[in-house]
């Protein structure tokens, strides 16, 4: 039997993540990749020298959109370079790389004895780099999601902070708790407006810090409407020196007004009102 195959779709990169590769979407698609049957999985990853391979089906941080195409499973380990573990399983959820600048950022803060809610943790990304790089007393976990929870359980074990890190599952805007934070990171984007009143009632009495992350169309240009006039324009009024002090010229002015039957008597009084 003879196939013709179509080299187009051969991948030129991919993403590591442990022992696991992940391919691009748009690779392996032809029909005749089929024909060779799944031991050709087992090749490539021998070639690549990983253990597992994947495929990504749909670019979403929070659905399923990897397939996995060789191995038993699909937990991996993420290691960053501040020693920081990540734990997941990559054919559910998928390390998101777009976020290490702002990880690395979130890193450098000093949170000792701070008490730190992260409303929406995902697998982590901001939820460890508090408790272990910034030092936080105690940092709250929070997201919906089953299967990110499972990672982030695995991750608290694997970062050895299970008596740091408390992992809270559930809608951040029911469940997040109330009037102990220091400090509370809003990670969700593109948005995070719906969520300020909680973030805030999350807050010490004695205040705090809420860092909010959003995504910025900055290609958009920005349209400031005009504010329509509440009032109708008036007739400037003299100036005053730094210590509100009429001229004495305006002053003499008004006085000769007053000796002419007083007029201009009641205006004068409401200028220096207003001046002062």
């Amino acid at each position: 039997m003879k196939i013709e195959m179509n080299f187009r779709d051969l991948p030129k990169r991919w993403e590591k993540h442990g022992d696991m590769i992940i391919f691009p979407q748009n690779t392996f698609t032809h029909q005749n990749w089929k024909y060779i049957g799944r031991e050709i999985w087992r090749v490539v990853a021998e070639s690549l020298k990983v253990a597992r391979l994947g495929r990504k089906r749909v670019i979403d941080e929070r659905t399923p959109h990897v397939d996995l195409l060789f191995g038993s499973d699909g937990w991996v380990e993420h290691v960053d370079e501040r020693g920081i573990r990540y734990i997941y399983d990559a054919s559910k959820r998928v390390f998101n790389i777009d976020k290490t600048r702002e990880m690395k950022r979130i890193s450098e803060f000093d949170c000792h004895g701070e008490i730190v809610i992260d409303m929406y943790a995902g697998l982590g990304y901001f939820t460890f780099p508090f408790a272990i790089a910034c030092c936080a007393k105690r940092v709250y976990a929070i997201d919906w999601d089953e299967d990110t929870v499972e990672a982030l359980v695995r991750s608290r074990s694997g970062n050895g902070v299970d008596e740091v890190v408390e992992i809270i599952q559930g809608d951040a805007r029911r469940v997040c708790p109330q009037g102990v934070a220091d400090r509370v990171y809003l990670g969700l984007v593109p948005s995070c407006h719906a969520h300020l009143l909680t973030a805030a009632r999350a807050l010490s009495p004695q205040g705090g810090i809420v860092h909010v992350q959003e995504s910025i169309d900055t290609k958009k240009p920005r349209v400031i409407p005009k504010r329509k006039p509440m009032l109708k324009s008036v007739s400037k009024l003299e100036s005053v020196d730094e210590i509100g002090v009429v001229p004495s010229t305006s002053v003499e002015k008004k006085e000769k007004e007053i000796e002419n039957g007083g007029r201009g008597h009641s205006l004068y009084l409401l200028q220096v009102v207003l001046q002062l």
